[in-house]
């Protein structure tokens, strides 16, 4: 195929650098000069573009595959055609893929980095297998980790359908991480990706050796071909014969993901996380690196820091802060159904890791049957939890799963200050308002976040997402909640009750509703003070992530911007509301998303007086009446100086609007 590098595809894509070449596809970087953003294209190989079997049977998937919204997951845009020229559109990558990452390790992989990356995989492989769709070629090199420590799982659907196309295809996938089944030619189940998910995790704990390699092969032919035949017909060697630090413990999890026997593997990808996690078990040293830094190469915070700093330290080395993260338990209520059960995880870009969610109650938004999968609950074990080096304590897990699958990240007990100087907000405000624009930012808008004053709270948990509106109708199907008063939001005739929406927050819920969702889910509203320290930590930051809003906007951004921060008035990557945990570089020090821009999100307090001046020491409960209630947060249309972790807003809590929405608090039980 002619190099495609220097031309403009549709008007639209300028072809900047060939990346590399597959077996199906050329993939090229290019920029998107409508969204203003680098994008990678896959260009299909002819013989695929013009095969019309395949051709019609992508097409109908496409669509699918479009809206696969996972944070790890690489995004995929959508089909382009221009002839016998026929291409997708994916996110454009900035990192190394797990194949050099294994290389540069140069032995066994970190325990922190394989339980990561293993987290990440198995979340995005969740979500998918869930939506019918089998990945069909995981493996090292379709496992990227991007600058920020960020998993993210490439290549999703191209195989699985090229098996489903053409009779010339039958077996497609890397011969290295075939499962049986997928060698003789026979239908991919979810254990198939589980099994080649297995051979990953044996390449990372081995330093790069892998069980099937063609050597051991009783049969003459390519290398390809004693590799198939290895995979049917041989055991693998046992992984702790090339590294025997290898537990026996773990052992047994990699052995099982690699049976012969689709049924004797585990069923879900939720079932191999769990079993990892107690398998691998507590991280010993709580001064060694976090999993993010041994994923990015930066290390880890040094032991001069302050108490604040140290605790996002110590936060961070169990569960970097990067939104996806799964807990060290999945034990799953007997009362729920597997979809209620694994909801959590099933999220995209939030959907987790977004929505991760997800509650489908009925089968699924898309109309999709249920996958089989085992109805049964997992033993407890004595290691479902990470051990928390934060004193205050040191028996929670850092995230974990409420009765419906939510995820809920730890705020541990202790002080932080709360509120803001109005002359350091009004400073940030004119950084990034419309030249000239002096009404804009005036210091009275500031005010009402000062004084600046110390608060102490006993610890709790919070959502790590804000409230969707697949997770928010589960409660008007249970009969307890009632519709939110439109079923549109600001930009879309129809959001809630829409399939295509479930991802995103729900909006139109007045204070009462979002109370009465909290209070079914058993929790409650947070405080206003319990929101502030989830959103900004301890060392009084201006933002979830920091101090600046964002180094690449300078003064007012009239046109696109690139922010991976937040969904704000920046980015213009969304025509409103974004899905849930679809900007994970705006995680908070707590791993707590969209805290800024998206929605408006209630809290429990009243709005009134003078009480933020004369707030309790502890655990401040706001007054104990008013006309209003408060809103924390900003929205997807707002500049910077509303999006700040302190600034707030009150509203009338009877009415409710296209831009509010709300997350949920929980005391440990």
């Amino acid at each position: 195929m002619k190099s495609l590098v220097g031309q403009t595809l549709k008007n639209r894509y300028l072809v900047q650098e060939h990346l590399g070449r597959g077996g199906m596809a050329e993939v090229y970087k290019v920029w998107d000069n409508h969204r203003s953003t680098m994008l990678a294209v896959k260009v299909m190989h002819e013989d695929l573009a013009v095969d019309k079997v395949f051709m019609r049977r992508f097409r109908r998937e496409a669509d699918t595959l479009a809206r696969l919204q996972h944070p790890n997951i690489v995004r995929f845009y959508g089909l382009e055609e221009e002839g016998r020229l026929v291409y997708m559109l994916l996110d454009y990558i900035e990192g190394d893929n797990l194949k050099l990452k294994i290389f540069d390790a140069a032995g066994p992989y970190p325990t922190a980095g394989v339980l990561q990356v293993m987290q990440g995989v198995c979340q995005a492989l969740a979500y998918a297998h869930k939506e019918g769709l089998i990945h069909n070629d995981i493996k090292p090199g379709n496992i990227m980790i991007n600058q920020h420590g960020q998993v993210l799982l490439a290549d999703f659907g191209i195989a699985r359908l090229a098996d489903a196309a053409t009779a010339t295809m039958v077996g497609v996938g890397t011969p290295a991480y075939m499962a049986p089944e997928q060698v003789k030619g026979l239908d991919p189940v979810p254990q198939t990706d589980i099994y080649a998910l297995g051979i990953v995790l044996y390449e990372m704990l081995t330093g790069g050796e892998r069980p099937f390699t063609g050597e051991q092969a009783t049969r003459t032919g390519t290398t390809s071909f004693k590799v198939r035949w290895e995979q049917i017909n041989l055991d693998p060697p046992s992984p702790s014969g090339y590294n025997p630090d290898i537990s026996p413990a773990l052992e047994s999890v990699v052995m099982k993901c690699l049976a012969k026997d689709p049924n004797q593997r585990y069923q879900t990808a939720l079932y191999l996380l769990n079993a990892l996690e107690r398998a691998i078990g507590f991280i010993e040293d709580p001064e060694s690196q976090s999993a993010a830094a041994v994923l990015t190469g930066k290390t880890a915070p040094t032991s001069a820091q302050d108490r604040g700093q140290k605790e996002q330290q110590n936060l961070r080395q169990d569960h970097p802060q990067v939104g996806y993260l799964t807990p060290a338990s999945l034990q799953e209520p007997k009362s729920l159904n597997w979809w209620q059960r694994n909801r959590g995880w099933l999220g995209v870009g939030g959907i987790l890791v977004a929505a991760m969610t997800v509650m489908l109650t009925k089968g699924g938004g898309s109309g999709k049957q249920p996958l089989a999968v085992p109805t049964k609950t997992l033993p407890p074990s004595p290691s479902t939890t990470f051990p928390s080096t934060l004193t205050e304590t040191p028996a929670l897990p850092t995230i974990k799963m409420d009765d419906f699958g939510i995820p809920m990240m730890l705020i541990p007990a202790g002080e932080f200050e709360m509120g803001m100087d109005a002359d350091r907000a009004l400073v940030e405000c004119q950084k990034y308002s419309e030249p000239n624009n002096d009404s804009e930012c005036e210091l009275s808008s500031f005010e009402n976040e000062e004084p600046v004053h110390e608060v102490y709270l006993d610890v709790y948990y919070i959502d790590q997402y804000e409230v969707t509106n697949a997770a928010y109708q589960d409660c008007v199907e249970a009969g307890t909640c009632d519709p939110p008063e439109e079923f549109i939001s600001n930009t879309r005739d129809s959001y809630y009750g829409n399939s295509a929406y479930d991802e995103y927050p729900v909006v139109n819920v007045n204070w009462e509703d979002a109370n009465t969702y909290c209070e079914w889910r058993g929790g409650r509203l947070p405080t206003e003070a319990e929101w502030e320290k989830a959103a900004r930590g301890t060392d009084g930051r201006m933002y979830p992530w920091g101090d600046e809003f964002d180094g690449a906007v300078v003064n007012f951004c009239d046109q696109e911007c690139e922010f991976d921060h937040a969904n704000t008035e920046y980015n213009d990557g969304y025509a409103g509301t974004a899905p849930v945990g679809s900007y994970p570089g705006g995680a908070s020090p707590y791993g707590v998303m969209d805290m800024a821009g998206n929605v408006w999100e209630w809290v429990s307090d009243w709005s009134g007086g003078d009480y933020y001046a004369n707030s309790p020491a502890e655990n401040p409960l706001g007054p104990t009446s008013g006309e209003n209630r408060r809103l924390r947060g900003g929205g997807w249309w707002l500049p910077a100086n509303y999006v700040s972790a302190a600034y707030r807003l009150r509203d009338n809590p009877d009415l409710s609007n296209n831009s509010t929405g709300f997350r949920c608090a929980a005391s440990p039980e």
